[in-house]
């Protein structure tokens, strides 16, 4: 089965990346999410330190993760788990040049 795409947050202290709408997970993290009038807000207690370490994040500072099988059935992963979706990578960009330039040698 493929990597599923998901929001994450990460914690800023031991780099453990959390998927949105997962909480209460198995580590003894949780995520709240708080709504108001003009966004979303979350607020990570990751059980990594004693006490919890508090991390907030806003609905703009989400970023897209592909998550690994693993990690999406825990709900959690380390980096190497579930990866920073990142458009148009220089590799990506490279590969399409590369397509565009055969395009052109075709043409001539």
């Amino acid at each position: 089965m493929p990597d599923r795409l998901r929001h994450c947050v990460e914690c800023p202290e031991c780099s453990t990346r959390y998927l949105i709408g997962f909480s209460p997970y198995q580590n003894g993290s949780y995520l709240a999410s708080f709504v108001t009038e003009s966004s979303e807000e979350y607020q990570l207690f990751c059980s990594c330190r004693r006490p919890r370490i508090c991390s907030r994040w806003g609905w703009n500072d989400l970023k897209t993760y592909s998550v690994s099988n693993g990690a999406y059935v825990r709900g959690y992963g380390r980096p190497e788990e579930v990866w920073l979706l990142r458009p148009n990578t220089d590799r990506e960009r490279g590969l399409l040049n590369l397509n565009l330039a055969k395009g052109k040698k075709k043409d001539k």
